[in-house]
């Protein structure tokens, strides 16, 4: 025999949180209206099952406020659902030992895992100090005495003559003659031109010693500017930041303050992650920052774009895997990056379920579905 309540009304209570709920109040009907979720749209159709009728509530709500930012909190919810106020909850509420000493669970109809998410780091091309990066400082101030080097010795045989012109006048048309050949083979001017690859078009008419000393260095300078270009363009290539894809390279994050967890205040991670033993746990327990809701934390996550960058912090939002997922779907790829799913990623796995008052009288029945 089907179970009917013959048009009972059965109060259910709300908080919009996508996926899984989203009503607002529709002015033309005076009454509020399923836009979408998964929660709205199992309980409708529970309804036309049991033939029952549907009290839509939300705690906190007034006709001036915005549906999708409601000023109750899941506390509230359970509050309501505690004190038979409503006779159940929804909104993605997840199953915590601290919630089952007051209310009780329908069986779940899903299950989900609390991450983590952040902004994607932004790969800097134009920095100037990527022309400089592929070698060490060690190498730099090499080369730059190396050339300080050639210069000096350059101006040596012009210094020498300058003191000879002192004491032999006759000779200055040798000495200039001299100085005419030592500036057309510039040595400092060749072994720059061979470092950048640039053909030195007179190194035929030049000494035997220059033409050694220059094959000497066309070696040396294949072999830096092939190391140079290699590793400058891997580092192009390459992101110049890694991905935080795991609970421990986001607990030495958060440790190195390099980003901070963000975290929904009454949420059940509250009740999780304040009684955790676990060493990652504790970590980000007393680095959180806690906001009042999800589009708080939205907020806060897109107002760091127009900020200068040496003013920029970073955050790493915890919260279900489906929430994070919709949110990087409707957002776009670029406003969060989700880590991989996998054990290394995952705090824990919960239940999502919905809370009804202890005693029910119709739990067995809508248990069933």
């Amino acid at each position: 025999m089907k179970f009917d309540l013959h048009n009972q009304t059965i109060s259910i209570g709300f908080l919009n949180s996508l996926p899984y709920t989203w009503i607002r109040w529709d002015e033309s009907i005076k009454s509020f209206k399923l836009i979408g979720g998964m929660d709205p749209q199992m309980f409708h159709l529970l309804s036309e099952h049991y033939n029952f009728t549907i009290q839509w509530v939300t705690p906190g709500y007034s006709l001036s406020s915005d549906i999708r930012r409601p000023l109750g909190t899941r506390a509230d919810l359970i509050d309501m659902v505690y004190k038979k106020e409503i006779d159940l909850a929804v909104g993605g509420f997840m199953q915590t030992v601290q919630r089952k000493q007051f209310v009780d669970f329908l069986y779940p109809y899903t299950i989900d895992q609390i991450m983590f998410a952040y902004p994607p780091f932004v790969q800097d091309r134009g920095r100037i100090d990527l022309l400089w990066k592929p070698f060490q400082s060690t190498i730099w101030f090499i080369l730059l005495f190396m050339f300080i080097g050639l210069w000096l010795f350059l101006k040596m045989p012009s210094f020498f003559s300058t003191i000879r012109t002192m004491f032999y006048c006759h000779h200055q048309h040798r000495i200039q003659k001299i100085s005419q050949t030592k500036t057309d083979h510039n040595l400092l001017w060749i072994c720059f031109s061979l470092l950048i690859r640039q053909q030195y078009y007179q190194l035929n008419s030049s000494q035997k010693s220059i033409k050694v000393l220059a094959i000497f260095w066309t070696f040396c300078s294949v072999i830096l500017t092939s190391s140079y270009m290699g590793s400058f363009s891997s580092m192009l290539a390459l992101p110049s930041e890694i991905p935080i894809d795991t609970i421990d390279e986001l607990t030495k994050a958060i440790l190195a303050g390099k980003i901070t967890p963000m975290g929904i205040r009454n949420s059940s991670i509250v009740d999780v992650f304040s009684d955790s033993p676990l060493e990652t746990f504790k970590v980000v327990w007393n680095h959180m920052t806690w906001m009042p809701n999800r589009a708080s934390a939205l907020d806060l996550l897109k107002s760091q774009n127009f900020l200068p960058k040496s003013e920029r912090k970073l955050y790493a939002f915890i919260l279900p895997r489906k929430q994070l997922r919709f949110f990087q779907l409707s957002l776009g790829q670029d406003f969060l990056y989700i880590p991989p799913e996998n054990e290394d990623s995952t705090f824990y796995t919960t239940l999502v379920s919905t809370p009804t008052y202890k005693y029910f009288k119709y739990f067995k029945p809508f248990e069933k579905l």
